[in-house]
This record gives C-alpha cells, structure tokens and sequence, in this order.
C-alpha cells in the first residue's frame, strides 16, 4: 500500500529552516519519521522519496513511502502546521494505457563526458543546463517510465542546487542540480509508469530528487 504525506511545514519554526538549508539534515528528518528497526538500506527498502515544493500556503513537503509507516509524532513542536497521508493503490490501479495525466518531478538531469581521458573530464558526470538537453534527457527518460510526452506542455524549471552537509555547513558533501518539470503525458505502459511513481526516477533519491507524482486528468477534471 504505497501511501503518499503532506506536511505543510512551519517556516517559523527554526528546525523547519535548519532542514530546508541542509539536504543531509532534510534526509535526516524525513528517515528519522519511519520505523527504527529497518536496517541500514531503509530508504531503499521502503522506497521512501520526498520532494519540497513552494506553495501559497508555504513550504510543503511531500514524503511517499511503500506502506503507512510515518510517525507523526517524531517531528519536533509545531516543525507542520497540517499533514495528511492518502493511499496511492487507487491512484495506480487507474493508470491504464493511452490515458492522459498530469505529472510533476523534480530530478537531476546528468549526462557522462567523453572525450580524451588526459583532460580528466572523460567519464564525469556533469548537470544538464540547456532546457532542450534536459527536455530531450526527460523525453527519454519519461519513454522508459512508460510515458509518452511528445505533442505535450512540458514546462522546465531549473532550480538551485541541493546541498547539504555533515555538520552545520550546508556547502560541503552533497550537490545536485536540480530541475523541476512539469507537464502532461499520455500512458504507453502503466507497469512502467508505476515502477517509476514506487521507485522514483535518476539519482539523489536520499535528497529531494526523483519522487514522480501524477493524477489522471479526467480524474482532475472531475474533482477540480
């Protein structure tokens, strides 16, 4: 039962801004919410993902797990002014081929240098910049979620890079370019597409990165 939660968080609150300027103590938050006893692979054994999001009613984040196991009350006072979880079964059970929805994911669009292996760059991995780069990236990479995104709105919004480290230094250890894309796409193969919604997509899933949520959008029409 792959469930997905909001927490609407407290920017007054000032673990709520320690968090949001450090991807590692986000990290830190989020795994601290889900049962002690998972071992040391307990993200990747409950397919926990979770992305930020800016809304008009503040910082939101989003938290999505394989089953109902966030514990509300491990969050520090008044860190979330609401939270709500839902199921996702329902939701994946619609997703049905040739149907059209709505998506959003933030993720991490790379590509591998080549090149003479003497100039050091050879094999590095290096952010995607160029919107018609990343939008050819996400095209690719949406066709193997089962998603077909040609004669689609795509809207790409490059994001500051995650970072987080150790200590109290935000700027040392971890950094991803993110990017935020949005749009819709038809379903060629709703097994893919559910693998990708369960298991997320590209590198940095420990961060913020790779959570894909999307809704039918007659489903959307129907409940606006």
């Amino acid at each position: 039962m792959p469930t997905l939660t909001q927490l609407v968080l407290n920017t007054r609150q000032r673990d709520v801004h320690r968090d949001l300027d450090n991807a590692n103590k986000m990290h830190q938050r989020v795994m601290s919410l889900l049962p002690d006893d998972l071992g040391d692979s307990a993200r990747a054994q409950t397919n926990t993902l979770y992305r930020l999001e800016s809304t008009h009613a503040g910082a939101r984040l989003l938290v999505q797990t394989s089953s109902n196991m966030i514990t509300f009350d491990r969050l520090p006072d008044a860190y979330a002014i609401s939270t709500a979880t839902v199921d996702l079964t329902p939701l994946l059970n619609r997703l049905t081929t040739s149907i059209p929805i709505r998506y959003a994911i933030t993720t991490n669009p790379i590509k591998t240098v080549g090149g003479r292996k003497e100039t050091g760059l050879r094999g590095k991995r290096v952010p995607l910049t160029d919107l018609d780069d990343i939008y050819t990236w996400w095209q690719r990479r949406a066709a193997e979620a089962g998603l077909d995104i040609l004669n689609h709105p795509t809207a790409i919004d490059i994001e500051h890079s995650i970072t987080g480290g150790r200590g109290n230094s935000a700027a040392a250890g971890i950094r991803h370019h993110a990017v935020t894309i949005e749009g819709t796409a038809t379903i060629t193969d709703p097994e893919l597409t559910r693998q990708a919604i369960v298991t997320g997509i590209g590198r940095g899933k420990p961060y913020g990165l790779g959570l894909l949520t999307a809704v039918p959008i007659e489903n959307e029409a129907r409940t606006a």
